[in-house]
């Protein structure tokens, strides 16, 4: 029996969700990031990242590569740093974070009580406590092992104040095309939300004119 079930994954957060759909993606075409020169000035604010131990290195790998992506974005005003790759709950690493202000990036499977739920039929597959927060959460057993760099890319756009906007990284549909890199709209909110000088930050561009979009999708609307 042939399947076109579409199967749809939703990660729907208290600001923003990261979805997941089984359909032909937009058209990966080709990409650079701009090259603003670099900022050597004090940074805005240096977040101190927790990772959880038990997330695969591969996991590990792909949640760094998304964390240079927004360093770069960032251009020095804000730094995003990782401090421990083998968070376990301690107390006193929970204490750290809390005066310090920093991100705790946990890995949970699909029978976790904390995950949100909906009557749609979408299933949650990354998520953030809050806009602005300080905790994301993948859902571990629901992602393709290429996901992960994207969810973490657009979960850590929520992290630093982006909501839903544009039909690039902050999407509410995942997808591996538009979830590839931090696109324009994506650093003006961001820049906004934490007062940053926008013409200092980096950003994505395709190179053959081609705009990734999802017109034939409707859109679902998620909590921002």
């Amino acid at each position: 029996m042939i399947w076109f079930l579409i199967a749809t994954i939703l990660a729907i957060v208290l600001s923003g969700c990261a979805i997941f759909q089984n359909i032909t993606g937009p058209h990966e075409g080709q990409y650079i990031y701009t090259r603003k020169t670099t900022y050597l000035g004090a940074a805005v604010r240096v977040v101190p990242i927790w990772i959880d131990k038990n997330f695969g290195e591969s996991d590990k790998i792909a949640m760094d590569d998304a964390i240079d992506a927004w360093n770069y974005a960032l251009n020095g005003f804000m730094v995003l740093q990782v401090v421990d790759t083998q968070f376990d709950m301690e107390i006193p690493k929970l204490v750290e974070r809390v005066k310090s202000n920093g991100w705790l990036f946990m890995k949970i499977d699909s029978n976790n009580p904390m995950i949100p739920t909906n009557d749609k039929g979408y299933w949650t597959i990354g998520f953030v406590e809050r806009l602005g927060g300080n905790h994301l959460y993948l859902v571990r057993d629901r992602l393709e092992n290429e996901s992960i760099f994207g969810v973490t890319l657009h979960e850590i756009g929520h992290l630093l104040g982006a909501s839903h906007r544009g039909d690039r990284l902050m999407h509410p549909h995942f997808g591996h095309a538009r979830f590839r890199c931090i696109d324009m709209r994506t650093i003006e909110r961001v820049a906004d939300y934490n007062h940053l000088p926008m013409d200092r930050l980096n950003y994505c561009l395709d190179t053959d004119g081609h705009v990734v979009s999802d017109g034939d999708i409707d859109p679902i609307i998620c909590p921002n």
